[in-house]
């Protein structure tokens, strides 16, 4: 009787080894496959331009500063289809901004590329330091924003109804 329970006993946890080892086979297979489509280049590149030097994702309030409906809309689509956290949008304090600029609120070292990737200019872009407010940068799409090289990908993002 001793025999045959050591006997079971030891197959159980025999069978218990396989079955993790199987598992973990699976997982590590699972996470391979996952990945192997990604492009690693774009992965870290997208993981640099959205996180700040503090590894802290960027959040960003946009502005229609143009007057044009649902410009605020469309650009906050379109940063946070480009891993960006847009906290807010809504319409500026007026509609008179000619240019489309950018205004950052804490010491980021990521404005760079938001502003690349809407490709405004670096004179467009100003820092008024603010620990008070929560967001790291507020866009402000002004009149410009057509002339902007990069409307033509920003304008996929139009709400058809």
């Amino acid at each position: 009787m001793k025999l045959l329970k050591k006997i079971l006993s030891n197959l159980l946890a025999g069978t218990l080894f396989v079955c993790f080892i199987v598992s973990f086979v699976i997982f590590k297979n699972l996470d391979t496959n996952k990945t192997s489509y990604e492009n690693p280049k774009i992965k870290l590149m997208n993981q640099v331009q959205t996180y700040d030097s503090i590894n802290k994702i960027i959040q960003i309030e946009v502005l229609n500063g143009c007057g044009d409906k649902g410009i605020a809309d469309l650009y906050a689509s379109y940063l946070r289809d480009n891993n960006y956290d847009v906290i807010d949008y809504k319409n500026a304090d007026n509609f008179d901004y000619n240019a489309s600029k950018i205004i950052v609120h804490n010491n980021n070292l990521a404005v760079e590329n938001v502003a690349e990737l809407f490709e405004i200019e670096t004179k467009h872009v100003d820092y008024l330091f603010n620990e008070n407010i929560f967001y790291d940068m507020t866009l402000i799409v002004g009149k410009d924003y057509k002339k902007l090289s990069s409307y033509e990908d920003v304008s996929k993002y139009y709400n058809p109804y």
